[in-house]
C-alpha cells in the first residue's frame, strides 16, 4: 500500500510493481529480470508460498524479505568476512551492521550439508564482555532464521542465507561483540548446537 501511494501520489518508486500476496503462485517467481521482495506480513499469510516456491529467502531488513534467483552462493562485499563453525555443518560465514541507529546487525550463514533439525538462534550483544540490560534484563533476541519464514532444516548445502537482528540499543552504548547461542527445542527443554562470541 505504501509503495502503490508513493507511485500513484508521488510519483516516486518508479520500476516498482506491487501485487497482493494471494494472486502470487509459484510459478510467477521465476526469474522475471527484476528483484522480488515478499513483506513478512505477506509471508506470515502466505507460509505455502514461500515453501513451495524452491527460493531461498533473504532477510532484506525489518519488514522485507528477498527472493533472490538464483540463490546467493558468495558473501557480499559489504560483509566484513569471517569463519567460524557452529557444529560440524553450519558456519557463519560473516557480518555486517545494518543501521546503528536501531542497531541492526546481519549475519550471514552457509551450511555444507543439509541440517536436520530447525535451530533457533540468539544474537546477545555484549559490551566489554557482559550483556547489555535493558530494565534489568539482557537484551536478546531470538528468532528462527529469516523472521521465521527459512527454518535451517530447509536450508541447502552452500547457499548463503542472510538474517537480521535488530536491537533497541540504551542511549550511548555502543556493543563490540555479539554472543550467537544456535539452540533448538527438546523434549527435556533445550540443546545447543553451539556457542560463539564474534568481535565487532
Amino acid at each position: 500500500m505504501a509503495l502503490d501511494y508513493l507511485r500513484t501520489v508521488w510519483g516516486a518508486a518508479e520500476g516498482i510493481m506491487t501485487t497482493d500476496p494471494g494472486q502470487l503462485d509459484p510459478a510467477s517467481l521465476e526469474p522475471t529480470g527484476f528483484n522480488l521482495y515478499i513483506t513478512r506480513r505477506a509471508a506470515a499469510a502466505t507460509p505455502d508460498l514461500i515453501d513451495t516456491s524452491g527460493l531461498t529467502p533473504q532477510a532484506a531488513g525489518l519488514e522485507l524479505i528477498a527472493l533472490p534467483n538464483p540463490p546467493p552462493m558468495q558473501l557480499p562485499a559489504t560483509a566484513h568476512p569471517l569463519d567460524v563453525p557452529f557444529g560440524d555443518a553450519l558456519r557463519l560465514a560473516g557480518w555486517e551492521l545494518v543501521d546503528s541507529d536501531l542497531w541492526q546487525v546481519a549475519l550471514y550463514w552457509q551450511t555444507s550439508t543439509p541440517l536436520n533439525y530447525d535451530y533457533t538462534i540468539s544474537v546477545r550483544p555484549l559490551v566489554a564482555g557482559q550483556p547489555i540490560m535493558v530494565e534489568g534484563e539482557p537484551l536478546i533476541q531470538d528468532h528462527q532464521p529469516v523472521w521465521g519464514v527459512y527454518p535451517t532444516g530447509r536450508w541447502s548445502a552452500g547457499v548463503m542465507v542472510r538474517d537480521v537482528y535488530a536491537l533497541p540499543l540504551p542511549p550511548g552504548v555502543k556493543p563490540d561483540a555479539i554472543q550467537i547461542v544456535i539452540y533448538r527445542p527438546t523434549a527435556e527443554g533445550f540443546e545447543n548446537l553451539a556457542e560463539q562470541i564474534i568481535r565487532l
